[in-house]
């Protein structure tokens, strides 16, 4: 095993958010070694690359399951090698028993695998990296399997300990380092990076079988940031009515109710709840006023909440009584009125929209890979880092895992009615019956308007079955 350790500066990082509660009374806990926040926003800072890995190498990190439950998912940020950037298909991600530590250097992960019931093995064979050359990417990898129809839901205890590895698919030592691994003075290849803010011995690794190491020793600033989301049940605890009175219930009813949970497994007989007072909202005069659910009621208002719960007059404007908005001319954004961005040729982003939004005046849109798979509201820039992509303006698509009908057809020479799999004489007949207008056989250099000779030559190049 070869392997170097170097600092590199990574911009704002956003991830998604991480930690979350369903409607079903379940918490999605975020499982990690890192100190890093759990969705990243807001973070700049330095983080440290632990790269030049070979084929069959692994990057490990050990955690514990905070509760019985089911990991969901597997989050790794990746990080760009002096500006690679692309796909990179590597070899496995899975989950694994814990191994054995020995405190001093020596790292072993298990060879037994986690297990999904009816599924077996909970390991996903050559998982995707998309890379971007200049700010780290966040990675959710919720399926066991490459087509992402197999959900992942491996079930743990609390306490349980165990290890997500990472394996990678290419010689990034020999073909990621100028000159190879012995004189590696540039490193071009994707990495997995740590924190840089100190490292835990015992809870990241690098394992190329038949042993490991710990990666403390060599050594390494910080921990990898590679996490587990963990779906735990979430107990009942008292709940403080917007009247002053109090119910035991799950936090998620609780904020439907516009409570303010007391938190898990907490009673009434200590809630000590009273009256809540938030914002409230009237129109004729347009007002917003700190009052009760039950005033705001008597004067026709609208109660958005509790002040504990975030909606408070006297922070923001809760009630937008200026009815402003982003408005973007231009490249610039101004708070403006819906009128007055219309009376300056602008794009209005709706009514309480916030210049302050990253990006929020650069077009978005859908990104179609060559696969069919869709990653909605994105910019151009980001979706054509790869060449092979398409991105479609102002386009929505579900962005689920599977093929998406917003995206071209991954055999756009299968033009004719939808496509049947195969490019033939109907194709043909499609093509000729545009000629010289848009439709849907424009499919050559990605559509220049018109259905011409380009076009021709590019469905008799790919005459027969689609791939």
């Amino acid at each position: 095993m070869k392997f170097r350790i170097t600092p590199v500066a990574i911009g704002t990082l956003l991830i998604l958010l991480l930690t979350a509660e369903s409607a079903l009374g379940q918490a999605l806990i975020v499982v990690k070694n890192d100190q890093l926040p759990d969705d990243m926003e807001g973070f700049s800072g330095t983080l440290g690359l632990l790269g030049a890995f070979n084929f069959q190498e692994e990057q490990l990190v050990y955690l514990t399951s905070p509760c019985d439950g089911f990991i969901v998912a597997i989050d790794i940020l990746v990080a760009s090698g002096n500006g690679y950037f692309g796909q990179s298909v590597e070899q496995s991600l899975g989950l694994f028993e814990f191994g054995s530590c020995d405190g001093i250097g020596g790292l072993n992960r298990s060879f037994t695998a986690l297990q999904q019931p009816g599924i077996g093995d909970a390991i996903l064979i050559g998982p995707v990296l998309t890379v971007s050359p200049s700010v780290a990417t966040p990675h959710r990898f919720g399926f066991l399997d490459e087509n992402q129809t197999l959900a992942m839901r491996v079930p743990v205890t609390a306490g349980q300990k165990f290890v997500i590895s990472f394996e990678w698919g290419d010689d990034w030592c020999t073909n990621g380092c100028t000159g190879g691994c012995a004189i590696c003075s540039v490193y071009t290849g994707p990495f997995i990076p740590h924190d840089a803010l100190g490292c835990t011995p015992c809870s990241n690794g690098v394992f190329g079988p038949p042993f490991g190491l710990d990666t403390c020793f060599f050594p390494s600033s910080g921990n990898v940031i590679m996490r587990a989301i963990i779906e735990c049940a979430v107990a009942d605890g008292a709940c403080c009515l917007p009247d002053g009175s109090c119910a035991v219930m799950s936090p998620s009813d609780c904020t439907i109710s516009q409570g303010e949970f007391q938190g898990p497994a907490t009673d009434c007989a200590g809630a000590g709840c009273t009256e809540l007072v938030g914002a409230c909202c009237t129109q004729g005069p347009a007002l917003c006023s700190n009052t009760t659910q039950a005033l705001c009621n008597l004067v026709s208002g609208t109660w958005l909440g509790s002040i504990g719960n975030g909606f408070d007059c006297f922070a923001g404007d809760p009630c937008n009584l200026q009815g402003l908005g982003a408005c973007c001319v231009g490249t610039g954004c101004f708070s403006l009125t819906s009128s007055d961005c219309s009376n300056a040729g602008g794009s209005w982003k709706g009514l309480g929209s916030d210049c302050g939004t990253v990006d929020i005046c650069i077009p978005k849109g859908a990104c179609c890979f060559e696969t069919g798979f869709c990653l909605p509201d994105v910019t151009e820039a980001f979706c054509t880092q790869t060449a092979t992509n398409v991105w479609l303006e102002d386009t929505l698509c579900a962005g689920d895992g599977t093929p998406d009908s917003a995206c071209p057809p991954p055999c756009p020479a299968d033009c004719a009615d939808g496509g049947d799999g195969f490019v033939n004489v109907t194709d043909l007949l499609a093509l000729l019956a545009q000629w010289g207008q848009s439709g849907s056989c424009d499919m050559a250099d990605g559509g220049d308007g018109t259905v011409n000779v380009t076009d021709l030559l590019a469905l008799l190049a790919a005459w027969g079955p689609c791939p």
